[in-house]
């Protein structure tokens, strides 16, 4: 298992604006039409979301929700760096589970 899993969160909308906007788009997505891209994205997010629950990982588990805002953008960023620097000063430390911004909608 890794020692450190950073999850970073981010809405529906958010991920795929950003899939739709990509230069390089995953090859997995070059022929899908918008609702496919949805149904894809929301299918990714149960995936991700069901494996943060599972306990092993849990213990191990940074969540970074993002916040879509870009004024606030660089405070998560420190806020991730400050606990991935926190976390490999005390590798061993349990319960590392920790939700850094606001919950998404």
């Amino acid at each position: 298992l890794p020692d450190l899993v950073v999850y970073v969160r981010s809405s529906v909308d958010t991920l795929v604006k950003r899939t739709n906007g990509r230069a390089d788009p995953p090859r997995e997505m070059r022929s899908k039409d918008g609702a496919s891209t949805e149904s894809y994205v929301r299918n990714a997010i149960s995936v991700f979301d069901r494996l943060a629950e599972v306990e092993r990982l849990r213990s191990r588990m940074l969540v970074a929700n993002n916040p879509d805002d870009p004024q606030t953008c660089g405070a998560l960023a420190r806020e991730v760096a400050a606990a991935i620097l926190a976390h490999k000063s005390a590798p061993g430390a349990v319960g590392l589970v920790r939700h850094l911004a606001p919950e998404l909608s």
